[in-house]
């Protein structure tokens, strides 16, 4: 049953706070997966015997079809904050500065400073519901920018590349329209005029 279940975690996710992906424990050797089935088993363990089966009754599923609706409602609060603030980017009367997919949060600002507040107010929310918004899937793409100006995600200073892939479609800040081509593969990252870009993920 625990290997079962180590198999079945999913490729190219983020690694939890010591750096261990999915992929160091489902190609770690049978060394390591009957380790780990070792200490599993010890931790549900009573008295020398294994605990009974405890049946879920609540919770949704990874990749579930009600997963996307359920997440909408949980991050709602956060771009709420945003919009009724008009923190972020307009066009004209329409606020544009937090476009979402799921768990993939895009924030688009012309302002450098106005960018890491977005930044701020973003990480004050994961850290009061208790979840980690990932720096190594979230960077800055500042697109027609002369500033050297830096940002900062959970204490660290966030990449600046000069294109950077989301949701499949690739930006180029040296493109004049932003975007340069349709990716095969995706990555969660940045893009705009200080657009970033992150992938969440539960503690």
């Amino acid at each position: 049953m625990v290997k079962k279940t180590i198999l079945s975690f999913k490729n190219g996710k983020s690694p939890d706070e010591l750096k261990i992906s999915a992929e160091h424990l489902k190609y770690g050797g049978s060394s390591l997966m009957t380790a780990l089935a070792f200490i599993i088993n010890f931790l549900f363990s009573q008295k020398g015997e294994l605990s009974h089966q405890i049946v879920e009754q609540q919770g949704v599923r990874q990749g579930g079809i009600w997963s996307p609706s359920a997440y909408k409602l949980f991050i709602n609060s956060l771009l709420t904050t945003f919009e009724e603030n008009q923190i972020g980017a307009t066009i004209g009367s329409i606020y544009c500065g937090i476009p979402t997919v799921a768990d993939d949060v895009t924030l688009i600002t012309t302002d450098p400073y106005e960018l890491q507040t977005m930044l701020d107010i973003q990480s004050r929310y994961a850290n009061k519901n208790r979840y980690e918004i990932s720096e190594q899937k979230s960077v800055v793409l500042a697109i027609n920018d002369t500033s050297e100006c830096t940002w900062h995600l959970n204490g660290k200073t966030m990449t600046t590349p000069t294109s950077s892939t989301h949701l499949g479609i690739e930006r180029d800040n040296m493109s004049n329209s932003g975007t340069k081509l349709v990716a095969k593969k995706q990555n969660y990252n940045c893009g705009k005029n200080r657009l970033c870009t992150d992938g969440s993920r539960p503690t």
